[in-house]
């Protein structure tokens, strides 16, 4: 799960389907790009941190906090493990 952004379209105000929408993807899309069962696009991280008033690093930065580790799902697309503060 990216919680970055997951958090980023609750804090958004917005529904996701509205979001989904001005990108002009399904809101599955959306929910797996969220779940991490899909890569997005490049140009669906520029759409959803202009949408979302985000830097696109901040959605998408492949670090994972150490404690965030549910199962080896969550390591897809980690480079580098850091520990929490």
């Amino acid at each position: 799960m990216n919680f970055k952004l997951k958090h980023a379209l609750i804090d958004h105000g917005e529904p996701a389907y509205k979001v989904a929408q001005k990108m002009e993807i399904g809101e599955v899309r959306l929910s797996k790009i969220v779940r991490q069962l899909v890569k997005p696009r490049s140009a669906e991280k520029e759409q959803l941190a202009k949408i979302l008033g985000k830097k696109e690093v901040e959605l998408f930065s492949w670090k994972l906090m150490k404690g965030e580790m549910k199962n080896n799902k969550d390591l897809i697309g980690v480079t580098e493990v850091t520990e929490s503060t």
